[in-house]
């Protein structure tokens, strides 16, 4: 069975929200910020801003060229690979994105279905985080494949951080030179294998 390493595309960042209620900020459209750099300490992330008594919330969109998988493929395994970028506090998940290309602000709730995976962060180094069937399944093969990471315990679950710590994690985006986002793929092969990797 081959495995397949592809990497994010540079339509991937981060968009962030704020408000001073928890539905404002939550169930908000739009987002106050938007950035395609090369990476963030609070990519998926919920947190409390005590000069101003506001909640913020930021979500990471990345994008996968999954089209050297052709249709007629069986995808086993997918692996997220994230890499932890300065923070670590709670937990993440993943689920199926639907956000535009070039990235904007109104992206910000362009995601939809049930979560792929859920994990907690160690700094400094890839993170393996496996994908659920549903992850699976929603692999574009010959095409596209979008992801939405957000913060899990409070943002996806929609509970507010009342406790006024900040929760989630880094990562680094595909604009930086070393550290890059992808996915590991494992798919089987009508008659045959191999390995090699897409950047």
């Amino acid at each position: 069975m081959p495995t397949v390493q592809i990497y994010s595309s540079t339509n991937d960042g981060y968009i962030s929200n704020s408000s001073g209620s928890w539905a404002g900020v939550h169930d908000g459209t739009s987002g106050t910020a938007v950035s395609t750099d090369s990476y963030k300490s609070s990519a998926a992330y919920v947190g409390w801003n005590s000069t101003n008594s506001t909640y913020y919330i930021f979500r990471s969109f990345f994008e996968f060229n999954t089209s050297s998988i052709p249709a007629n493929e069986i995808i086993q395994s997918v692996v997220f690979k994230w890499y932890g970028y300065s923070s670590s506090n709670g937990t993440i998940c993943f689920q199926k994105s639907t956000h535009s290309n070039p990235l904007t602000g109104t992206d910000f709730d362009n995601f939809t279905g049930s979560y792929y995976a859920t994990a907690t962060i160690t700094l400094n180094q890839y993170n393996s985080i496996p994908f659920n069937a549903q992850g699976i399944a929603d692999i574009v093969k010959g095409g596209i494949t979008k992801i939405c990471a957000r913060e899990y315990n409070h943002d996806y679950l929609n509970s507010a951080n009342t406790d006024h710590v900040n929760y989630g994690a880094g990562c680094y985006y595909a604009d930086s030179s070393t550290n890059k986002p992808y996915l590991e793929i494992t798919y089987i092969v009508p008659g045959g294998a191999f390995l090699f990797n897409m950047i």
